[in-house]
């Protein structure tokens, strides 16, 4: 849980090992449709202003970190865009 309108930082480590097994990191309101729509758009970068922050696609054994100012309060989904993880989703609650 993340206070509402606040500065965060959150670290990725894609800790695959096998080639091929590339992950991103994309952060928008929890809604299907929505994420549906970005999943579709694919891999690159976003300007979609439903997005919250994202990160670039990482390799395996590659790390990040985004700094972003957290939205309203709310349910929102971090979900991968790289094709065929369309299962790989976490939630992040905002009070």
């Amino acid at each position: 849980v993340f206070p509402a309108y606040t500065n965060i930082k959150l670290n990725f480590n894609n800790k695959a090992t096998a080639l091929g097994m590339s992950h991103n990191a994309v952060i928008i309101p929890a809604d299907e449709a929505i994420a549906n729509e970005v999943r579709k758009a694919g891999m690159k970068p976003s300007t979609d202003e439903r997005i919250v922050a994202q990160t670039e696609i990482l390799e395996p054994g590659q790390n990040t970190s985004i700094v972003f100012e957290t939205p309203g309060p709310g349910q929102y989904y971090v979900v991968c865009t790289y094709p065929g993880h369309s299962n790989m989703v976490a939630q992040i609650t905002v009070e």
